[in-house]
């Protein structure tokens, strides 16, 4: 269980920070969006499990294999979402803001980020289960630890109260 939390929580909060950095960039700068958006737009809607098997020849079977499809899972739903969430920011606002003396740098943290966040959150709890399920996918293709092995493993060797004892930890996992 701390080896697949360990996964979760660190390819989270890296793709959460990475997806929240280049949202707010992204919401602002249009040069940048317009660069940026067809990569994403292409990217986003391949089923992450589906790209087990390539990074599992490029990566092999460790933890940077898994990291790295759970990082892009949790990545797409809190970008989309932060992009959407500063361009919905009222430009009012800005105005205000610009009015008052802020900078671009001081009026993206005080008035942007703030209007933005409603989304942002929503795009963090999305992504979260989302996260929780390639986690365990990846485990369970990857066959090295973590409750997504052992729920396979379990299975393997007819451990069937076992298998579902972990399924049941997972459900728990997931419902909190």
């Amino acid at each position: 269980l701390r080896s697949t939390l360990y996964l979760l929580f660190t390819a989270y909060l890296l793709g959460s920070f990475l997806a929240i950095s280049l949202g707010l960039l992204m919401g602002r700068i249009q040069p940048l969006y317009d660069l940026f958006e067809p990569l994403i737009e292409f990217l986003r809607p391949l089923p992450k499990p589906a790209l087990l098997p390539p990074l599992i020849l490029f990566l092999g079977l460790g933890d940077a294999m898994k990291l790295t499809v759970v990082g892009m899972g949790v990545f797409f739903p809190v970008l989309v979402n932060t992009i959407q969430g500063v361009r919905g920011t009222d430009p009012v606002q800005l105005d205000v803001a610009r009015t008052l003396g802020h900078s671009r740098t001081s009026a993206l943290v005080s008035v942007v980020l703030p209007s933005a966040l409603p989304m942002i959150f929503a795009g963090l709890r999305v992504s979260l289960g989302l996260g929780l399920i390639l986690v365990v996918i990846a485990e369970m293709l990857a066959g090295t630890g973590g409750v997504g092995y052992l729920i396979i493993d379990m299975q393997r060797s007819f451990q069937v109260a076992n298998m579902y004892a972990w399924i049941l930890i997972l459900a728990v996992l997931g419902f909190v």
